[in-house]
């Protein structure tokens, strides 16, 4: 399902081949695809926990340690770690699992960790289903060169927002706005200028995001001056004397 060449369902030719080996007969990720794989096990399936691909129930892929197989013995030991961790963890987060129980959570493999991206390995069997969800696109407004939406890309953090934006115009103001599974809207406060200079973590932006960077008291003078020679400059002359 999702952003690949050929969504559908596909008969297993073998008990070795893995989720990877599906993806690759659906013919890969599309472009616009997110860095990310939701794999829902036939176990959680059956269990009644289909692929509700708006539940926040997602877990990291088994353990680190299980990344990395050679034989089918050590991939079978990832899928069943991958299923013990989805029905006993509810959390969005690779390493920070919650108290609660979330009986066949849907599992998350993040591709952007090494280390998690070989849980694809992981044997398919009938009845899994594998979602890749789209990048989606993050919003860049405010004291901005090129306010507007941008495509997510593997990465991009709140900075890469806002380069693609044309960078921040005499602000380090900035605020990034996300909607929770919940449907509730967070807002944090970044100061971009200690984000530059690595005293400030640069978070990761996601499909939805606005990435607001708001008005500066000491920027207003020459933002103005900026705002009025782009609108104005090729018409703007002195007259002669």
């Amino acid at each position: 399902m999702g952003l690949v060449a050929k969504p559908g369902a596909y008969s297993l030719t073998g008990p070795s081949e893995s989720i990877l080996d599906i993806i690759g007969r659906a013919g890969g990720m599309s472009a616009g695809a997110a860095q990310k794989v939701i794999f829902f096990p036939a176990e959680a399936n059956r269990n009644g926990h289909g692929p509700d691909v708006s539940s926040s129930r997602k877990v990291a892929c088994a353990d680190e340690s299980y990344s990395l197989h050679n034989s089918s013995e050590e991939s079978q030991r990832c899928r069943s770690a991958s299923l013990e961790l989805a029905s006993n963890t509810e959390t969005t987060s690779a390493h920070e699992p919650s108290d609660s129980k979330a009986k066949g959570a849907p599992i998350l493999v993040d591709l952007t960790k090494p280390a998690l991206a070989g849980c694809l390995d992981i044997p398919a069997r009938p009845g899994d289903v594998v979602l890749v969800p789209a990048a989606g696109q993050v919003g860049v407004y405010g004291w901005v060169e090129k306010p507007g939406t941008f495509d997510v890309t593997p990465g991009m953090t709140v900075l890469g927002a806002v380069t693609a934006a044309g960078g921040a115009m005499f602000s380090s103001n900035a605020d990034i706005l996300r909607t929770g599974a919940d449907g509730q809207r967070s807002l944090v406060p970044l100061d971009l200028s200690r984000i530059e200079s690595g005293r400030e973590r640069d978070l990761p932006v996601e499909a939805g995001d606005v990435v607001l960077v708001r008005a500066s008291a000491l920027g207003l003078v020459p933002y103005t001056l900026s705002t009025l020679l782009s609108k104005f400059g090729s018409g703007m002359y002195f007259a002669a004397p």
